[in-house]
């Protein structure tokens, strides 16, 4: 994401109060412009559809330059592309809620979002509770270093820990029982959606009345959330399993997505694109 349309084209400058107060141009007052598929205007003209996200080469403002930290180099650069989407997605949703040493913090969803959430909510020092629908995933999910995993299935399992979890974290992107996810947050307790369910979501009042929790949104990062994350991702040592595919197999990598055949993200090797 990259917000152009708020700077000057000849200065630099950036003006509206989301980029200049608060260096966060997720939120640019004056819109952005996606880094691929999204209309690039230059002088009142729409130019062209930006390519960035599958281009050999990108022309970009530093301010949206990011470093790569030592430990992501050489082989396992396949590793940091994920982060800079899914893992600073949920990385900056658990900074807003404050997700820290001793919180007790659960994941709803474990795929190419998920998973990043149960790492990077460890590196936090919180405790996680992965939630699930999959029976198959209990095992990989403990042996990441779980406190528990809840399958959202099971109403005895979901209802042990009735009001007990500081946070929670959504990343699932079609409809659900969100008032059953909502029960499980201790008094004040802080819901982070991060999946893009189509539907309007359905929610009793009273699930956020008589618990005092409060339910937001996140998208991405700022890329001073983007460098903070990848850098504890660094630190920790995150390695999320990745499958690295060739331009050419998108189409085939899509469809597999849509039927959850792969663990967990794909990284697409652009520089093959050169040898084209």
């Amino acid at each position: 994401m990259c917000a152009t349309n708020c700077q000057h084209p000849e200065t630099g400058d950036f003006s509206c109060d989301s980029c200049v107060k608060n260096h966060d141009e997720r939120w640019c007052h004056k819109g952005h412009i996606q880094t691929y598929n999204g209309q690039l205007t230059v002088d009142g003209v729409t130019t062209t559809t930006t390519l960035g996200g599958y281009s050999t080469d990108i022309v970009v403002n530093d301010r949206f330059v990011c470093p790569i930290p030592a430990f992501y180099h050489g082989e396992n650069l396949k590793y940091a592309s994920p982060i800079l989407c899914a893992g600073v997605t949920v990385g900056t949703g658990m900074r807003r809620g404050n997700v820290k040493a001793g919180s007790k913090v659960g994941v709803n969803g474990i795929g190419g979002l998920g998973i990043y959430a149960v790492l990077i909510a460890q590196a936090f020092g919180a405790e996680v509770f992965a939630l699930t629908r999959s029976q198959s995933k209990v095992a990989d999910l403990m042996a990441m270093g779980c406190k528990d995993v809840i399958l959202t299935t099971d109403a005895e399992q979901v209802g042990k820990y009735a009001h007990q979890l500081d946070f929670i974290i959504d990343t699932v992107a079609v409809d659900h029982n969100i008032d059953q996810l909502l029960g499980l947050l201790a008094q004040n307790g802080s819901f982070c959606m991060v999946g893009a369910q189509p539907e309007p979501l359905k929610i009793s009042p009273l699930a956020l009345l008589m618990g005092g929790v409060q339910i937001f949104g996140s998208i991405i990062g700022s890329i001073q959330d983007t460098i903070d994350i990848i850098n504890l991702c660094a630190e920790h040592k995150i390695i999320v399993p990745v499958e690295v595919i060739k331009p050419d197999y998108i189409n085939e990598a899509y469809d597999r997505m849509y039927k959850s055949d792969v663990k967990y993200r794909f990284s697409i090797d652009i520089d093959a694109m050169r040898a084209e």
